[in-house]
């Protein structure tokens, strides 16, 4: 079965992506943060992280240098509804520091199933 963690502040975020994702057979976990991230992939890597870029704590960007150089395997699939970068920069710089792909919020399950799809398969 394909493990995703999902990374986000926002837990209606969180749980929506959940929904739509296990509706459709994935193992699905949750952080709500750069640091919860690491510490769950530590406990196991997952295949796939939809990772916020815009979180407390450590965001996204930081969370995406050091999943490369701990785990240059796992896809990374960076979503951000802006804040204070502006969309237009921070997602490419996302992909730029390693995500594969990358969303804006707000996405459809569709969008999102799709990229999921094309990233780890099903």
């Amino acid at each position: 079965m394909t493990r995703i963690l999902i990374v986000d502040d926002d837990t209606a975020v969180r749980d929506s992506i959940h929904a739509i994702l296990s509706l459709h057979g994935y193992d699905i976990r949750q952080a709500g943060d750069g640091r919860q991230c690491e510490k769950a992939v530590r406990q196991g890597v997952p295949d796939l992280v939809i990772l916020d870029i815009m979180m407390p704590e450590r965001d996204g960007m930081a969370t995406i240098r050091s999943l490369r150089r701990s785990h240059p395997g796992v896809k990374i699939l960076a979503i951000s509804g802006g804040g204070e970068m502006h969309l237009e920069e921070a997602l490419p710089f996302a992909e730029a520091l390693g995500a594969h792909a990358s969303l804006h919020k707000p996405f459809r399950a569709g969008d999102l199933l799709a990229a999921v799809h094309t990233l780890v398969g099903h």
